[in-house]
């Protein structure tokens, strides 16, 4: 897989750790950077809508307050998570916290995959 850089000329494949991004790789050979772009956002919001429809048939009794839980402690997750990347991102240390952060991540996904 070649190689390119970001505007900020930073290593894209490097920063996501070589991930295969399947509307850059193969899915969508030659297409311009805007419309991987609006393709990528449309595949996340689909994926979004399902996963928010699956958290909504979890809801019983009180609907509306779950729902509303739910939205207030994923709008802090989400401050949390951009609050932190935002501190590390030029920070001498945050190659680091980069990989372990995905390693983390990608061990937990094979222990859910795993039934653990």
């Amino acid at each position: 897989m070649g190689r390119r850089a970001d505007p900020d000329g930073r290593d894209l494949d490097r920063a996501v750790g070589g991930s295969p991004r399947p509307f850059d790789r193969g899915l969508a050979p030659g297409c311009t950077p805007k419309a991987l772009t609006l393709a990528s956002l449309a595949a996340i919001g689909l994926f979004a809508a399902c996963h928010g429809h699956a958290h909504a048939t979890e809801a019983h009794g009180n609907a509306l307050a779950y729902m509303a839980g739910f939205l207030i402690s994923t709008a802090g997750l989400h401050l949390v998570g951009i609050g932190i990347a935002r501190r590390i991102a030029d920070g001498r240390a945050a190659r680091l916290l980069q990989t372990l952060s995905g390693s983390g991540i990608a061990a937990a996904g094979l222990a859910l995959m795993a039934g653990g």
